[in-house]
């Protein structure tokens, strides 16, 4: 239920935000399973998108105000969440005004260009720690984002 999961939330985040907390909250969208959460390709059209899993997001970031938004490793009509200019960008950012930041879960970014330009604000780490953290890894990772254009989330 959509609604209810998403007034539950908002109301969490709130309680946490009131302590002087940011609070993030997570996995935006369709993050509908644990096994292959990494490689699912969820299907789904723009209105029951959001009569479903979109609403629930809507409602708890409207009513709790997150800090931030943690996007899901999965892909939505086969663009990753991470780097889906529609997710990101069109859905959270304009149509409903969010201002906070938005992170990746942990290594779900596969390109760090298409993420910024979709609207990605922090890269959480490698996927799946397959390689030891380094600066030459690091430095490798990160130059192709140099390319990726300025974007401004004010």
């Amino acid at each position: 239920d959509p609604l209810l999961a998403g007034t539950i939330v908002g109301h969490e985040i709130a309680g946490i935000q009131s302590n002087h907390i940011v609070s993030t909250v997570k996995h935006y969208a369709m993050n509908d399973q644990e096994t292959g959460r990494n490689v699912g390709n969820m299907v789904i059209d723009d209105a029951p998108a959001r009569m479903s899993d979109l609403l629930a997001f809507e409602i708890a970031i409207e009513q709790g105000k997150p800090g931030s938004v943690m996007c899901s490793y999965n892909l939505v009509n086969g663009v990753h969440a991470c780097e889906s200019p529609y997710l990101l960008t069109d859905v959270l950012r304009k149509d409903w005004g969010y201002k906070g930041y938005v992170m990746s879960d942990w290594g779900a970014t596969h390109s760090t260009v298409a993420a910024a330009n979709a609207g990605l604000d922090q890269d959480s780490g490698f996927p799946f720690d397959d390689q030891p953290i380094s600066a030459s890894h690091s430095r490798q990772r990160s130059r192709p984002g140099r390319s990726a254009g300025r974007r401004s989330i004010a």
